[in-house]
């Protein structure tokens, strides 16, 4: 018999019908085809195609998998599908690895070379490089969950739609800069932080050699000038009982109400309290400490709780403490409520670009500095300041107890004003 180059002759021995009728017993056990082909049964049933060779000749067996019948036949075949594609049989595999071994190719090493080729084309890819930047961002302790999570959503809206697969030596400048001014018509602000975050993923990738050029480094040309940011909006000190009255006369959800009712007595960002984990919460020391990777100044952060706070954790305990999140959302309990949740209630209570949650922060620092308490002690509460220099202050017990009755005073005033409120309000 004359061989072809794509032919390689054999005594086969297994047969579909074979394959099909092996049942599972107690113990794996192997079906042999020859020339090194066999299909593993394994006692839950599986099925599972090895090539068994030696290389070089004479040397230790080695075992390759070849994947599982019947995803991978005995015999290849065209696809039914639609555009019908070859798939390969085990038979096919197996005659291309004993092709490789006649060549001097050890078909174990071959397969890890081509995995390795693959994942450096993967990696060489705008996703590959996104998936891979984006990591060393939260390993790096470079951004909080927050940016995390706004990065990926713009990432998976604008840009991985159309640079998903494309190489990084293809991208172009001009191309980003189309794309940049689009974004930039409709949303400034957020074609300015997706420039920024183009710009220092393709710094990262030129760090690492895989890039020689930044096609996003002159974007910022392109981009509108940022407005001066201004507070955000937040009641005077004397109408904040009239909004807490009204909260609490609120219909809407429980958990919205008690979320606002913590902004004001802890001094916390919307984010911190909305992701906040029971597990994160002592109380025994009546305190909540919050992760480093949690925070925005990536520092792990104690937040003494006033008794009326306590008291708030408790009736929200009722309603999410068996699940790990504190605040979940009414979809889906494994993600953390809507960051639109507050803004949605103060505008049905009227109060609209009057206030908002991160604006009872404003509110907070201005009072207590206003009321003389130690502004290093009202910056550790809002989790702003130099660590160093508040360190150099206190140490860490002491600034915790003396946070704690801070906040316990500025919470009791607030009862007391809404206590007031009330009560006038009675009697209208």
């Amino acid at each position: 018999m004359i061989l072809t180059p794509n032919k390689v002759t054999h005594n086969c021995k297994l047969t579909d019908a074979a394959i099909r009728k092996a049942a599972p017993k107690a113990k794996q056990y192997k079906l042999s085809d020859g020339a090194g082909l066999v299909l593993v049964v394994t006692p839950n049933g599986g099925k599972w195609w090895r090539f068994r060779y030696r290389f070089p000749a004479g040397g230790p067996q080695k075992d390759l998998s070849l994947g599982t019948y019947p995803q991978v036949p005995l015999i290849g075949r065209m696809d039914r599908g639609v555009n019908g594609t070859w798939i390969d049989g085990a038979r096919d595999l197996r005659d291309r690895m004993r092709r490789q071994l006649a060549e001097g190719i050890d078909p174990g090493e071959k397969r890890k070379a081509d995995e390795r080729e693959r994942a450096a084309e993967r990696a060489n890819t705008f996703e590959g490089l996104w998936n891979e930047w984006l990591q060393h961002k939260k390993t790096g302790g470079h951004w909080g969950e927050a940016s995390q999570s706004k990065a990926t959503f713009y990432f998976r809206r604008d840009l991985l739609p159309k640079y998903r697969n494309r190489s990084l030596k293809s991208l172009q400048r001009t191309e980003l800069a189309e794309l940049i001014r689009e974004i930039d018509a409709r949303a400034p602000e957020a074609a300015d932080k997706i420039r920024g975050w183009l710009n220092s993923m393709f710094d990262y990738a030129i760090a690492l050699g895989r890039m020689t050029e930044n096609p996003a480094d002159k974007l910022i040309a392109i981009t509108v000038k940022k407005k001066r940011s201004t507070p955000y909006a937040h009641l005077p000190f004397g109408q904040l009982a009239g909004l807490l009255f009204a909260i609490d006369g609120y219909g809407g959800s429980a958990l919205v109400k008690i979320a606002a009712r913590l902004l004001v007595v802890t001094g916390l960002r919307p984010g911190e309290v909305r992701r906040g984990l029971w597990a994160e919460v002592d109380f025994k020391r009546n305190v909540w400490v919050i992760p480093a990777q949690r925070m925005k100044m990536r520092r792990e952060h104690t937040v003494p709780l006033p008794r009326q706070a306590v008291s708030l954790l408790k009736e929200l305990q009722v309603i999410s403490g068996k699940r790990d999140l504190m605040f979940p959302s009414r979809d889906d309990s494994n993600v953390p409520m809507s960051d639109n949740s507050l803004s949605s209630m103060f505008r049905r209570l009227g109060y609209n670009g009057k206030q908002t949650g991160h604006g009872f922060r404003h509110l907070i620092s201005t009072e207590l500095n206003e009321r003389g308490y130690d502004a290093d002690d009202v910056e550790r509460q809002l989790a702003h300041g130099d660590e160093d220099k508040v360190r150099g202050t206190y140490n860490h017990s002491q600034l915790i107890e003396r946070r704690r009755t801070m906040m316990q005073e500025w919470t009791d005033c607030i009862d007391d004003e809404l206590t007031r409120h009330r009560t006038t309000s009675v009697a209208a």
